[in-house]
């Protein structure tokens, strides 16, 4: 009763403001008003209130072993790429090779007579980015696609593709005398420029047991030494 006569004192002092606003007024009805306010003063807040506390409540008193979730003592990581990243698993040997394959992911910048090309392959052999002046989106903003701006701007291609891909080391071996030319070398800037590191992490090499010997080590006497003999002395002491 009380929300009705408050509703009935209210409406008479809006009326002119709502008739001030409408330019083209028009009666209102007032029972459909009414009707609209019964309905939300039937909403009653406060329950919803009470509930959202009374959940709080239950879940600070709850106790963390009880709760359904089931916590996990055990993690597995499925990224096939998270050993590059600590040096765990490298391949080893091929030191005496002239293009070496202990790498994860590595580097190749290749020159043709008509077009630049770079890719990085991993040590399976699978590329995982590349980038070439045979893509039309790079060839129409270069002159030339074997000089050294060509080699330069697809060294900054293929960096943002890398730090894009995830991969922010790479393993970098240029081509005999290849150091030597401009085109090599701005390559390479352009690479470091955009972010990616030229040399990868040192391999990890986990202690091996199987080779280690377990037996107790015998101790080794210490040897004596013995006074010189009298004809010693003279001996040393004998005038050449």
């Amino acid at each position: 009763m009380a929300t009705k006569s408050l509703v009935r004192a209210l409406i008479p002092s809006y009326l002119p403001l709502v008739r001030r606003s409408l330019l083209n007024y028009k009666e209102i009805n007032l029972k459909i008003i009414s009707r609209n306010i019964r309905c939300i003063s039937r909403c009653n807040f406060s329950n919803a209130a009470s509930q959202m506390k009374e959940v709080d409540e239950a879940t600070e008193n709850s106790d963390p072993r009880k709760t359904k979730i089931p916590i996990l003592g055990e993690f597995e990581n499925r990224n096939p790429r998270n050993e590059e990243y600590f040096g765990f698993n490298k391949p080893r040997g091929y030191s005496t090779q002239v293009y070496r394959v202990d790498f994860y992911n590595k580097l190749q910048f290749l020159i043709t007579n008509r077009h630049t090309r770079a890719q990085v392959v991993h040590n399976s052999g699978l590329v995982l980015v590349s980038a070439s002046t045979t893509e039309f989106e790079i060839t129409r903003h270069l002159y030339k696609t074997t000089d050294v701006t060509a080699a330069r701007n697809i060294g900054r291609v293929i960096a943002q593709r890398c730090l894009e891909a995830g991969i922010t080391r790479v393993q970098w071996e240029a081509m005999k005398g290849g150091l030597r030319k401009q085109r090599t070398t701005a390559f390479s800037e352009a690479i470091k420029e955009g972010g990616v590191i030229l040399s990868e992490t040192r391999k990890v090499i986990p202690p091996e047991t199987y080779y280690l010997d377990f037996r107790p080590k015998k101790k080794r006497k210490k040897w004596r030494k013995l006074p010189y003999s009298k004809r010693w002395k003279a001996h040393l002491n004998k005038p050449k």
